[in-house]
């Protein structure tokens, strides 16, 4: 199972990682590390976040090891910059780059060859990396 994150609603930690899912309205994601909860612990903890935060990893990492979700800003070799974004008509995870093209991860787009300089709910990030 993949990992999820999310923008916890008034929380302190930008983003929260783990298990996603919604009940009564609202959003949620089980923490799956220590800071929440201990790995023996048999009570989990819920964390509500903010539901347009909410992005799925797509199993792959960008050329520093780091973990690509939806909604990360990739830059490639040619600094050419792209959004990776979940395509539903076709189940897949795709990059929408600069110049209007839309290319599917693993078939055009090596993550592995590009760098996740930010997100889009985090546009302070490319401020820093210009």
């Amino acid at each position: 199972m993949r990992n999820y994150r999310g923008i916890p609603i008034g929380g302190k930690d930008f983003f929260v990682y783990g298990w996603y899912f919604e009940r009564a309205g609202g959003s949620y994601i089980i923490p799956i590390t220590d800071k929440y909860h201990t790995p023996a612990s048999f009570v989990l903890t819920f964390v509500p976040v903010i539901p347009e935060s909410v992005g799925q990893a797509t199993g792959l990492k960008d050329k520093n090891g780091k973990e690509s979700y939806d909604g990360d800003k990739l830059k490639d070799t040619l600094a050419d910059v792209g959004i990776i974004h979940w395509e539903e008509n076709v189940a897949g995870f795709y990059v929408k780059w600069g110049d209007g093209s839309d290319l599917p991860i693993n078939t055009f787009v090596a993550v592995n060859k590009c760098e996740i300089f930010g997100n889009v709910h985090q546009p302070e990030l490319m401020e820093k990396s210009k």
